[in-house]
């Protein structure tokens, strides 16, 4: 039976049956449910998630657009409109825009994160490109043509799609070097080069692929992030395909950061480790690349471990221990609510993910309160534990009234089995702190003197060896030093599937091209000129 947190109850009143998958309806007192349907009993558990981090990016609109070919592809693409919703709390219908929404259920309430992202009704068919001719570029840079698509890109991609020859077909996509081809046009026809990237090697993919990188970087019209990781995103996530692909969404912002965790943890599901390895590899260029979205990349990677599986799991976790994850992970309140979410969710990762939340050190009463009230806030004591020994830690100029708070709060703690580790590491910092030991700590041990941990009676002689507040003689004489510090065997297994799956990924992805590397420079002395012999009708 799962307990249900005073304060804390869900606003679903809806739920799945985990033996047949028939719907329920749940009451607010219900801590058991029998399914009218299979017959067999569940229990019922009620907990508050936080929502999902989420990156807005740019949409784009015919009206924006400033280029013929970008207003085609948002006619292409389709403009975002309300669509009717299902709220998962209650059940009714709503008008709910589904292009990077929260949606808030008017019936109950309920707040529902659109877990499909930019999604925009598709308004036409995304055709092949045709073979167009030098006649239909000079009348489109006249402008007295009707054609949609900047010509010369969508011959290029046509010639990429058609040439038989494939040393010729590679140089034809090495020309994507070009950025005068990174335009609307090849966003628009894009479905058709990753499909093709998709069945082919490192050498014709590898070229391919580099347009969307390309894309994801143009700085002179961001507008074309958001339709380029659509466009990506079934192919990032099909463990099949090209591992090139990944490594270019790598090279944009925070939004393929979700893409590659995703494609990463259903590829290692699969059994594609090389797949899931590469994904990873390309979401630390995001992390690399992206200093001040380092916040939201922090939620994107963290509410996702509550499902993720060994090797993506893994990751994660190694970020989080690195120095990097000093820089990505810096907000400490941010993973502190986290961990407590976590308590409830995968207990086994918390004392982990506990050694990573660091605040600068307490200098102020008002400063300790304030701290303070977020710890009692904690609903779990796990994460109450790692909260105090974050927050509470005293700088050596602060008053003495800033450690008669923080003593006054810890004491109750040292009767709680779950909460005393906590409470025993503070106060031997407390003890250390400043020059002999101060009247707050003079008072605690005091009132509870041999009752004490060890250790913090230990601690006390330490610093004043000749004290009288306790009788070292009365203290166990021998002391086996600070045990070892273990890993869950969960969290083991995380970090060595990651660390295996990389190692064998870079290895493998080196290998592959510095073969490649000399079939492109052969393929780029070639002379395959876009307009071709057969395209220069007039």
């Amino acid at each position: 039976m799962s307990e249900i947190l005073p304060g804390v109850l869900a606003r679903s009143k809806r739920g799945i049956c985990p033996t047949c998958g028939a719907a329920l309806q749940l009451k607010d007192s219900e801590r058991f449910v029998t399914c009218g349907f299979c017959g067999s009993q569940s229990s019922v558990e009620r907990r508050l998630r936080k929502m999902d981090a989420d990156v807005d990016l740019p949409k784009l609109s015919q009206g924006q657009a400033r280029e013929p070919d970008e207003r085609w592809l948002a006619a292409a693409l389709g403009e975002s409109r309300p669509e009717k919703v299902a709220c998962p709390g209650c059940g009714d219908e709503f008008e709910g825009n589904l292009a990077h929404e929260i949606l808030t259920c008017p019936s109950c309430g309920t707040q529902c994160k659109v877990e499909r992202r930019m999604v925009r009704p598709q308004a036409e068919e995304r055709v092949k490109p045709e073979r167009r001719t030098q006649t239909d570029f000079q009348l489109q840079a006249r402008g007295k043509s009707n054609l949609k698509w900047d010509v010369q890109t969508e011959l290029l991609i046509w010639h990429i799609l058609n040439e038989p020859d494939f040393e010729r077909q590679v140089a034809y996509a090495l020309k994507f070097e070009d950025w005068n081809y990174i335009n609307a046009t090849t966003v628009y026809f894009l479905p058709h080069l990753l499909a093709l990237a998709k069945q082919s090697d490192l050498r014709l993919a590898g070229p391919i692929s580099d347009c969307v990188g390309k894309l994801l970087c143009q700085d002179d019209d961001t507008r074309l992030y958001a339709p380029t990781l659509e466009t990506c995103e079934p192919f990032a996530l099909d463990p099949r395909g090209s591992t090139e692909l990944l490594h270019q969404i790598g090279l944009g912002n925070a939004r393929g950061m979700k893409q590659l965790i995703d494609g990463a943890d259903a590829a290692a599901r699969a059994g594609a480790m090389d797949y899931a390895a590469n994904a990873l590899w390309s979401a630390h260029y995001i992390i690399e690349r992206n200093y001040d979205e380092h916040p939201v990349i922090a939620e994107i990677m963290l509410y996702r471990l509550f499902y993720l599986s060994p090797t993506v799991l893994g990751w994660v976790l190694y970020v989080i221990q690195s120095g990097e994850g000093g820089y990505v992970f810096k907000d400490p309140y941010a993973l502190l609510e986290f961990i407590d979410d976590c308590a409830f969710e995968r207990p086994e990762l918390v004392s982990f993910i506990a050694t990573r939340p660091y605040a600068p050190e307490v200098t102020t009463r008002a400063e300790m309160l304030e701290r303070l009230k977020f710890i009692s806030a904690r609903l779990n004591k796990p994460a109450k534990a790692a909260a105090l020994t974050a927050l509470a830690n005293i700088a050596a100029e602060a008053p003495g009234d800033v450690l008669a708070e923080a003593v006054m709060f810890i004491e109750p703690w040292l009767d709680d089995p779950e909460l005393v580790e906590a409470a025993t590491t503070q106060l031997r910092n407390y003890i250390k702190w400043g020059e002999g030991i101060a009247p707050p700590l003079v008072q605690l041990i005091m009132r509870r003197s041999y009752s004490l941990p060890e250790i913090v009676q230990r601690e006390v002689h330490w610093k004043v060896p000749d004290n009288n507040l306790l009788d070292f003689g009365r203290i166990p004489p021998y002391y086996d030093g600070e045990p070892e510090a273990k890993l869950d065997p969960a969290v083991a297994q995380a970090l060595q599937a990651y660390d295996v799956a990389i190692r064998e990924a870079v290895n493998t992805r080196d290998e592959e091209r510095d073969e490649a590397s000399a079939f492109w420079e052969k393929a780029r002395e070639l002379d395959v000129k876009v307009f071709d012999e057969a395209t220069q009708e007039s």
